[in-house]
């Protein structure tokens, strides 16, 4: 898969606002197509449309309904671990590349989906692409970034919780269409899903691959070039990173899932590197922690939320899905930048905990001030 020179044309800092957008782009959509299964649920065409349900939106089967949703995240699962794969053979761009593909058929067939199985076959499609997705752009990302400005950056998975929103809120205008029962109301949500995969498969290819891939597949000069691009400077600075990358890329191997299970039980290639302390260390951190990236989440019951927040609102009282979208939607935001000010170190509980205290408080005043 070749790529242009378009990112040539760029000033430094016109380049390296370009590499975030677009990973901005790619937050954007995992958060999304993370949220808007809450909205789809709420729409009484769909239940009936995939057979879950009656025609007034009373879920039968939710054993069926709770499959339709999970079944995305074993799609997850399987292209975050593809997608490594691919990144570390053809290139961090192509592997984004072909992950916008999945993203934009599993998103262009869900939208059409006429039963459960096709349902169940396009959401496995999706969350392919979405892992994909997930797991390159932060590779992307700390590999183009200085590192005074890679934490900063890398901040912005953010932007995940803002896509989780905006499928609350569109949701929520989507519902007054017929009263809520449209088939626009739950088609459209998943069709709108397609619109960032669509912008960053005519995008990606106008960035350069990273310096760390173009080492470790010999293109020396490739890599410098791209150093000396995103950071302005052809100094001794860029000269003494360059060849740090390109020492560590000799001295790698290409990731694989066996490498991985092998560094978990401490067979790692660098038994001095404590890796399988580190790598058991970020897993638990996953559970536990914040959750913000897919990884983070999968484990720490967010995601078991956000399929069924719209019933899990109206429930209690007379809130109807019209009012429960952007409530929740205010406070998902409002969670991720207000509480987020509290520092997450010495110790990785005091971020999990405000995160429940913040859900708490958000269901409370729901409760009682809403409802």
């Amino acid at each position: 898969m070749g790529y242009t020179t378009w990112w040539k044309r760029l000033s430094p800092r016109q380049l390296n606002i370009a590499i975030q957008t677009f990973s901005v782009i790619s937050i954007f959509f995992e958060g999304y197509d993370q949220g808007v299964m809450g909205g789809v649920n709420a729409s009484p065409r769909y239940v009936e449309e995939v057979g879950i349900g009656l025609p007034d939106g009373t879920v039968t089967d939710t054993l069926h309904q709770g499959g339709i949703v999970s079944v995305y995240y074993l799609g997850c699962i399987a292209g975050c671990f593809a997608g490594g794969w691919l990144a570390d053979r053809i290139g961090r761009i192509n592997g984004l590349f072909i992950g916008c593909i999945f993203a934009m058929i599993g998103g262009a067939l869900q939208a059409a989906a006429q039963s459960s199985d096709f349902m169940i076959v396009a959401r496995v499609i999706t969350g392919i692409g979405t892992g994909a997705l997930t797991g390159i752009t932060p590779v992307m990302v700390s590999e183009t970034s200085t590192a005074e400005h890679r934490g900063g950056f890398l901040g912005y998975v953010f932007i995940a919780n803002f896509g989780i929103s905006i499928a609350y809120w569109l949701s929520f205008a989507l519902a007054f269409i017929d009263g809520g029962y449209s088939d626009v109301r739950w088609r459209f949500q998943l069709a709108f899903q397609c619109l960032p995969a669509l912008l960053l498969f005519l995008g990606i290819k106008m960035l350069p691959d990273t310096p760390r891939f173009l080492a470790s597949v010999g293109r020396y000069d490739e890599a410098r070039e791209v150093i000396e691009h995103v950071r302005g400077n052809f100094g001794p600075v860029v000269e003494r990173e360059f060849l740090e990358i390109r020492t560590v890329a000799e001295e790698s191997t290409k990731s694989s899932p066996i490498e991985f299970i092998k560094i978990l039980f401490g067979r790692g290639p660098k038994p001095g590197y404590n890796l399988g302390q580190r790598a058991w260390l970020c897993l638990v951190s996953h559970v536990k922690g914040e959750p913000n990236a897919l990884t983070q989440e999968e484990l720490a019951g967010e995601n078991l939320l956000l399929g069924r927040v719209g019933e899990l609102v109206c429930q209690p009282g007379p809130v109807s899905n019209l009012e429960a979208g952007p409530l929740l939607g205010v406070f998902e935001v409002q969670d991720k930048t207000h509480f987020d000010s509290f520092a997450k170190y010495p110790s990785a509980l005091p971020p999990k905990n405000k995160h429940v205290f913040n859900k708490s408080v958000g269901g409370y005043v729901i409760t009682e001030f809403v409802m």
